[in-house]
């Protein structure tokens, strides 16, 4: 066999064996998914840490070290403020990383909050660190007992507890805002009308008295569906002509199908809260006050131990698959001993927040107003769950 053709050979090969690895890059890709082994990309970067990465992808897990190790540093300093930036980086290069997420959240919530006189600015930063994992750490690491462990304490702890002195303040700062997306307390007539609420705009115009009610205050400049809220506060921004629209009585039962849709799509998109599982929660808990703390930790604790049942039924399904065999009555739970030990630990922290709210909610977990309707900065006793 001549040196030209080996040559030939070889390069015919080469080109096959790379079609071929080509065609197997998409199911690895998918395996990747689905067994949670891919990375999302990491996005709002600034220039020079973007630079940083691309320069030094390969030591992005050194980077992530290195400022791990300074935020340590800042903490023994009580410098939460210059954490505060590092830790926000953290979370960025490795958003996959739940403890970066759980650090944050407390840092912000705790110890920046604590450093702050200003009500309103105080409750900002503990209202910064729930969003922080509500909307951003959660998402990104959906099965994370972690993250919904500490985002059922900062409920039912930093809100719900007696121990700092703001505590009153947040009380009722938590309370005017779901009193302005439920309307009310969240009684279980309510919830049901939010989750039999239309899932989309398209779907709530399609009423005809609702669409007839859009076309008028849109005739005017003024947008009803999305600019609900405005109309429930009596702002400036609302058009006199639209004001006298909506008092009508011909116009009051589209309005209030506006209203049930407005507010069901704030609670699920803005709160992250579903109303059907706020719904089973009240009827396996009580009659839940959603303006309270207590609620919303039971509500996350309970999220937190569905998704560790999940991953738990993940974990030991993959080991199945995977033909892991162990000569044990339980193979598969033999083999991952280990883990099965931290998730039943996990799973008592979080039933623990569950009792120690139901616990606090008779004691301490009925929001109390006056004579004519304002929230007063106390809570009451809540016998109804004794």
């Amino acid at each position: 066999m001549s040196t030209k053709f080996k040559r030939l050979l070889s390069s015919f090969l080469c080109v096959v064996f790379l079609f071929g690895a080509g065609l197997l890059l998409g199911p690895l890709q998918q395996m990747r998914r689905d067994y949670d082994l891919a990375a999302e990309p990491v996005k709002g970067l600034s220039p020079k840490l973007a630079l940083a990465i691309q320069a030094f992808g390969w030591g992005r897990g050194l980077i992530i070290d290195v400022i791990w190790i300074r935020m340590e540093s800042l903490k023994q300093q009580q410098k939460f403020f210059e954490l505060v930036q590092l830790a926000n980086w953290a979370c960025t290069l490795a958003p996959n990383f739940p403890q970066v997420w759980d650090v944050q959240s407390w840092n912000l919530a705790y110890n920046v909050s604590a450093k702050v006189e200003h009500l309103p600015d105080r409750w900002a930063w503990v209202r910064a660190g729930i969003e922080l994992l509500r909307d951003e750490g959660i998402p990104m690491n959906p099965h994370s007992a972690m993250l919904y462990d500490r985002l059922a304490w900062l409920y039912m702890h930093k809100i719900g507890g007696q121990d700092d002195n703001a505590h009153l303040f947040y009380k009722q700062m938590l309370g005017l805002l779901m009193h302005e997306v439920l309307g009310g307390e969240g009684d279980r007539e309510t919830l049901v009308a939010f989750a039999e609420a239309p899932a989309t705009r398209e779907e709530l115009l399609e009423d005809e008295g609702v669409n007839r009610l859009w076309t008028e205050c849109g005739a005017q400049g003024f947008d009803i569906v999305e600019g609900y809220f405005e109309v429930y506060k009596r702002t400036e921004s609302v058009p006199p002509a639209v004001r006298q629209i909506v008092k009508r009585p011909d116009t009051a039962e589209a309005l209030h199908k506006v209203q049930v849709y407005a507010r069901a799509t704030r609670l699920r998109e803005e709160y992250k809260l579903d109303p059907q599982k706020m719904i089973e929660l009240v009827d396996q808990y009580g009659p839940f006050d959603w303006r309270t703390a207590f609620p919303h930790a039971i509500y996350w604790a309970t999220v937190g131990l569905e998704r560790l049942d999940e991953l738990e039924r993940r974990t030991l399904g993959t080991l199945e698959q995977f033909g892991v065999e162990v000569p044990t009555p339980d193979p598969v739970k033999e083999a991952y001993k280990a883990d099965e030990t931290l998730y039943e630990f996990r799973r008592v922290t979080l039933l623990r927040i569950v009792y120690a709210s139901i616990q606090s909610l008779v004691t301490h977990g009925r929001l109390l107003f006056d004579t004519k309707g304002r929230f007063m900065l106390e809570a009451g006793s809540d016998y109804r769950f004794a």
